[in-house]
């Protein structure tokens, strides 16, 4: 069975991040191309912009280490606190890595995470 490589809509990284270059080795080396790369040091998105990110989302899988939450926004409409406590980093920004893999977030990296999402 031959797999399908999905298209990443959207890619938030920051250089020099250890985890951003974990996940940017992981598209390296699936010759994955998002459609429009971020710069997270030049283009900071603040807690209160986070919004125009989620408009465009229906889940999120929020990834630290080992551990992936998920969050379905239609089905668990879940508060916006708990939906930041998953994607907003320490310095009140969104966390990088981000992609937008058509209406999925995928915050953090977690390969097996990115292996479901990006590969079927």
């Amino acid at each position: 069975m031959k797999s399908t490589i999905k298209q990443i809509n959207w890619y938030y990284h920051r250089n020099g991040c250890t985890t951003c270059g974990k996940s940017q080795d992981y598209l390296n080396r699936h010759s994955l191309e998002p459609k429009t790369l971020v710069d997270a040091r030049k283009n900071t998105i603040h807690q209160n912009e986070v919004d125009l990110v989620l408009a465009q989302v229906d889940e999120i899988y929020a990834c630290k280490g080992k551990k992936v939450d998920y969050l379905n926004l239609n089905k668990d409409k879940p508060d916006p606190q708990a939906i930041n406590k998953l994607i907003i980093g320490p310095t009140g920004n969104l966390r990088a890595p981000s992609l937008i893999i058509n209406k999925t977030l995928l915050v953090g990296f977690n390969e097996e995470t990115f292996n479901n999402l990006l590969i079927s």
